[in-house]
């Protein structure tokens, strides 16, 4: 939470920590809430923090699908059934904040 820009600006931040920060899931998101909020940003405003957070998105999934087939003992492919279940809540969550907020695309 300290590196995702919450609390302070990334740009505030050392120059050799400000890479580490785009790892973070939470500072797309953040960035994303302001420019929809705060600025009235659309879609071609934001596609960069939105790609950034689909590709991090899923690398976790990924991770977590791994975690769970190994901790499981069931398959992958039982892991990933799993995984995308998560995926689809995840997504209509995700879209249900953004339309209600009034995001322009």
């Amino acid at each position: 939470m300290l590196l995702s820009g919450f609390m302070s600006p990334v740009s505030s931040m050392p120059p050799w920590l400000r890479p580490f920060t785009m790892l973070i899931p939470m500072r797309h998101y953040i960035e994303i809430m302001r420019g929809c909020l705060l600025k009235g940003a659309g879609i071609d405003d934001l596609g960069q923090q939105l790609i950034a957070l689909t590709v991090l998105g899923f690398g976790i999934l990924a991770i977590f699908g791994r975690a769970i087939s190994e901790a499981t003992g069931v398959g992958l492919a039982v892991a990933r059934e799993m995984t995308w279940g998560l995926v689809e809540t995840f997504t209509q969550t995700c879209c249900g904040a953004v339309l209600s907020v009034g995001f322009k695309p």
